[in-house]
């Protein structure tokens, strides 16, 4: 099941969705739980459950996503992008109907890092001193 299909039975069957954002937070919530966690929502969830932790977003424009996506996967650009602006209007959909939060928020974010011209050792070099930051 592509991304974009999954993000469309969830918008019909928000069951699923919300039994994964419950795991999700059950998770987060764990004292010896993962130092790290990747989820569109996680920095939203820490946030809104007083979470202590550092709450970093790497953001891209669609375009060069589509472009990292098929260099990864492969397959024809034109469609990549099609498939990313898909799933993104799915998701905020989704996200807007059960939990009234706009990926375009970035306020729960304690860093947002451009990723669109930077190469990952920068990333990393960036998260790592966020991270450490008292």
């Amino acid at each position: 099941m592509s991304l974009v299909d999954f993000a469309e039975l969830c918008l019909i069957d928000d069951k699923v969705d919300k039994e994964l954002d419950e795991e999700l937070i059950s998770i987060m919530e764990m004292p010896n739980g993962p130092e790290i966690i990747e989820s569109r929502l996680a920095g939203h969830w820490a946030k809104k459950k007083k979470i202590k932790c550092k709450r970093i977003w790497l953001k891209v424009n669609e375009e060069i996503r589509a472009e990292r996506v098929q260099k990864r996967e492969g397959g024809d650009l034109s469609h990549v992008l099609f498939s990313i602006k898909q799933r993104v209007e799915k998701d905020e959909a989704r996200f807007q109907k059960y939990y009234s939060i706009s990926l375009e928020d970035m306020s729960p974010y304690t860093l947002i890092i451009d990723c669109n011209h930077i190469i990952p050792e920068e990333i990393a070099e960036k998260v790592i001193e966020h991270i450490n930051e008292d």
